[in-house]
């Protein structure tokens, strides 16, 4: 089951120029496959940098936050990472979706932004795996790793 402890609605986000500063950014996951039985723990990284040429322009462009929304575009308070210094070249942020239920699958979207408030979004579509299948639990620890 997917904890959330409070939540707040994601707005919509405009797709915008890399001529801006946004971050790029990508999403990971362990295992590998996006399709899981029910019951499954999955884990996902969202992974979020600047280019060199970007932050000798101006360093405010490197991320400073990224945040995690669940299938329902609501934030998990609790995987909300800040850079520990502004600006970082590269940030990343884990979360951990633990006993996969009906109710826990669909997009999961990283959120990264930097201090010019440009941000970049990506999804991660969590499927249920068809027929009868053995999951592994995958013992990863769940920090926050910058």
């Amino acid at each position: 089951m997917l904890q959330i402890y409070g939540t707040q609605a994601i707005s919509s986000v405009l797709p915008l120029s890399r001529q801006t500063g946004e971050p790029q950014i990508n999403i990971s996951s362990t295992p590998p496959s996006n399709k899981l039985s029910i019951g499954a723990v999955i884990y996902l990284t969202c992974i979020a940098w600047q280019t060199d040429e970007m932050m000798k322009k101006d360093k405010d462009t490197g991320p400073n936050k990224i945040e995690w929304f669940d299938p329902q575009n609501k934030r998990i308070d609790e995987s909300q990472c800040k850079a520990k210094s502004t600006p970082a070249r590269l940030m990343k942020c884990p979360l951990e979706v633990y006993a996969v239920t009906n109710g826990s699958l669909g997009n999961y979207t990283c959120k990264a932004s930097n201090r010019n408030h440009y941000c970049s979004t990506k999804r991660f579509q969590v499927d249920r795996q068809q027929g009868k299948s053995k999951h592994r639990n995958i013992k990863l620890p769940a920090r926050r790793v910058e």
